[in-house]
């Protein structure tokens, strides 16, 4: 139980805000890199992504894909999150709607993993 809990904890980790002031630069940075797939994320851009001010939305899972971890589940889903972030980007917005996807992966943010399970 204690370990399905993380997994879906570690599945629906998503950092959401808006910010009082716009920051266009930083999401026409990143929306660059994410039309194909999800940003691949560490921990410096982690932090960036979801600091404030900004003025988009950050859809980030924190995951770990290696098998050395063993997390059966964070493979299964990460084809799925892909799907979602490339159908969104490919796809029509509603106005004004600003919306990045990013991935975490546990060898690349271990203090990110840290500090979200203390």
């Amino acid at each position: 139980m204690k370990l399905l809990t993380f997994i879906l904890s570690l599945l629906s980790v998503i950092s959401v805000a808006f910010a009082a002031t716009p920051n266009a630069d930083k999401f026409e940075k990143y929306q660059s890199l994410s039309r194909l797939a999800p940003i691949q994320l560490d921990d410096s851009t982690y932090n960036e992504i979801t600091s404030t001010p900004r003025d988009y939305y950050a859809a980030v899972i924190l995951t770990a894909t290696d098998a050395r971890f063993g997390c059966g589940l964070c493979r299964e889903f990460q084809p799925d999150f892909d799907l979602i972030a490339r159908s969104w980007n490919k796809g029509s917005k509603p106005d004004g709607l600003k919306l990045l996807f990013g991935a975490l992966e546990f060898d690349k943010g271990k203090g990110t993993f840290q500090k979200a399970w203390d």
